[in-house]
């Protein structure tokens, strides 16, 4: 950010002091009627001599505490970024281990299922399937047909 500064300079010169002012009035010379300078225009009073002149330069303070402002966003927005990461870290962490159980309890009501089937219900209704075929093929045999011929004609009803 430009500012004015004073700079050293090995003549003597006039500078004008007045607020606001950037002026190098280089001779006292002032007018006489309202004793004001005829570079400036500001009253004789608000110039001194001094070995100095107007500059116009950057303000480095500005500029560091611009830099100091960028840099605590910067890091302010690193924190954020860190605290997101782990936030959704741990969200992952906790849908993993939901899909892990999930995963595990069908594999358990799978297996209860399959174990189902085998189970007491189920056979009951293979045992009479069985002995109803068993009972079939007597009466099939005791009016002379072979098993073959019967399990035949019984699949194509």
């Amino acid at each position: 950010m430009p500012v004015w500064k004073q700079q050293p300079v090995p003549n003597s010169t006039y500078l004008c002091n007045a607020a606001g002012c950037d002026s190098n009035c280089h001779s006292p010379i002032l007018r006489l009627l309202r004793l004001q300078c005829t570079n400036c225009n500001h009253p004789h009073y608000s110039h001194s001599r001094t070995r100095h002149v107007w500059v116009k330069g950057d303000d480095t303070q500005a500029s560091a505490d611009e830099n100091v402002k960028k840099w605590e966003a910067a890091k302010a927005e690193k924190e954020d970024t860190e605290s997101l990461i782990a936030i959704d870290g741990s969200a992952l962490k906790d849908l993993n281990d939901a899909m892990k159980r999930t995963i595990d309890e069908l594999a358990q009501r799978a297996e209860d299922y399959a174990a189902l089937s085998l189970s007491g219900p189920f056979s009951v209704h293979m045992e009479k399937a069985i002995r109803l075929l068993e009972h079939r093929y007597t009466n099939m045999e005791q009016k002379g047909r072979s098993k073959e011929q019967g399990a035949r004609s019984s699949w194509h009803r």
